[in-house]
């Protein structure tokens, strides 16, 4: 098993992705819909909107044998987190739309919480959920955009509350040979 890990600023994404595609050769991270969104979840697409941040930070990349997770953490300023938020929800619609032919199931959340070792550690104030199912790769995707909220009170108040967005990918699992016969393009 190979680990990597690593956290960058957004005006390096390019860079570190030609590094990260050395370590990490995934056919599904080569579709359009990637190569899009990537593309989206750069700094400079949000300054276009007129949006201001405090902090933007990610990709951060941890790779195993046949799973991926990318993590991004967006603080707008505050008036603008909304904003944000729905753009990239729009944005993820829209290319699940554009670039996806498998089974998406799509939830969307008002509140929640997050426990870290049983502590609530963050509420969750808005959430939209994708999960994913590439039938042609064998490949499950799930996407999580979140505004989260932190409880711990010695956080500047400019950082309390941030954009997270998560991509977790398993790539080449059991579950496609146990039921690829149930995928709809092979029933009768």
């Amino acid at each position: 098993m190979h680990g990597f890990s690593d956290s960058i600023f957004v005006h390096d994404v390019e860079r570190k992705f030609k590094v990260f595609w050395v370590f990490i050769d995934m056919e599904i991270l080569k579709t359009p819909f990637f190569q899009k969104l990537f593309s989206f979840l750069q700094q400079s697409t949000f300054i276009e909107k007129k949006i201001t941040f405090v902090r933007f930070i990610g990709p951060t990349m941890y790779h195993a044998e046949n799973a991926v997770s990318l993590s991004w953490n967006i603080y707008p300023q505050r008036v603008h987190i909304n904003t944000c938020y729905n753009m990239i929800v729009k944005e993820i619609t829209a290319l699940f739309n554009s670039y996806f032919d498998g089974e998406l199931i799509k939830y969307t959340a008002n509140s929640g919480e997050i426990y870290d070792q049983r502590v609530k550690s963050f509420l969750i104030r808005k959430a939209e959920l994708f999960e994913s199912y590439w039938y042609e790769i064998e490949s499950f995707v799930y996407i999580r955009v979140m505004i989260e909220k932190s409880l711990d009170e010695k956080v500047a108040h400019a950082l309390s509350e941030w954009i997270s967005v998560d991509i977790d990918i398993v790539q080449r699992s059991p579950w496609f040979s146990e039921n690829v016969k149930k995928a709809p393009s092979n029933l009768s």
